[in-house]
């Protein structure tokens, strides 16, 4: 007699087959995926700091400032001010930015961060692009739960867990804080990172760790060891973590 269709026990080899397929290649596709993210992360920022060059080529070198507090709406920010220049409102927010919940909701358009030491606040003096020790060992911009960080151990959080519930990472317990890419907190700062565009335009992926520890943010002293690399200052980066500076 012939047989028609499939029995039971081979219907169910089948299913164990793509059961186990389905569990090899979908954490490679989920990988792939974040990977592609990473990637047009990096080129955003690329394309934000050659943006940043343009605008500084056409004011005798000098950087923008900021008029007011990078959480606070009703003015044009950096983002808006090279916008003649990239004329792209699409890179400035990463696929992988999530907004803080006390990020202002007008702000939550863009999810990067300028150095503070190089994009100042008035009534501080403008930062000239002659001015860097090293353009292309200081970062200028990077993911950033605000708008701005500074070299100080704090501030540094901002950066290294982007996508923090909290603006300033360091009010958040360490196990709690979380990385733009990746999924590293102040426990785990190898398991992710942020996108950092440097002072010479290039732009390139590094983890928490890095970041917190090894990153070149102040222009005077991008280099661990010099006076200024951690702004002179000690702090934590999260609560009940370790203090790190000098």
């Amino acid at each position: 007699m012939k047989r028609s269709g499939f029995t039971l026990i081979e219907l169910l080899v089948v299913i164990a087959i793509i059961a186990i397929l389905a569990a090899i290649l979908f954490p490679v596709f989920a990988q792939a995926k974040a990977a592609a993210k990473k990637t047009t992360c990096i080129s955003s920022v690329k394309q934000l700091s050659l943006g940043v060059i343009l605008y500084t080529n056409d004011y005798e070198d000098y950087y923008m400032q900021r008029l007011v507090g990078t959480n606070t709406s009703g003015t044009e920010h950096w983002v808006d001010l090279i916008q003649p220049y990239v004329k792209n409102k699409q890179i400035v927010q990463c696929p992988d930015y999530k907004a803080p919940a006390n990020r202002n909701p007008l702000l939550t358009y863009y999810g990067y961060a300028t150095n503070t030491h190089i994009v100042t606040a008035i009534p501080d003096p403008n930062f000239s692009a002659t001015s860097y020790v090293d353009p292309a060992g200081t970062a200028f911009m990077a993911d950033g739960s605000l708008g701005d960080f500074y070299a100080r151990p704090n501030r540094r959080s901002r950066i290294a867990f982007a996508n923090s519930s909290n603006t300033s990472p360091d009010n958040v317990p360490c196990a709690d804080q979380r990385s733009r890419h990746g999924s590293a907190s102040g426990t785990k700062q190898n398991e992710g990172g942020s996108t950092v565009g440097y002072g010479d335009g290039h732009a390139k992926f590094h983890n928490a760790s890095y970041i917190l520890t090894t990153l070149g943010i102040h222009p005077e002293g991008p280099r661990p060891g010099d006076p200024l690399f951690f702004e002179g200052r000690a702090g934590t980066y999260c609560v009940g973590g370790p203090t790190i500076g000098p």
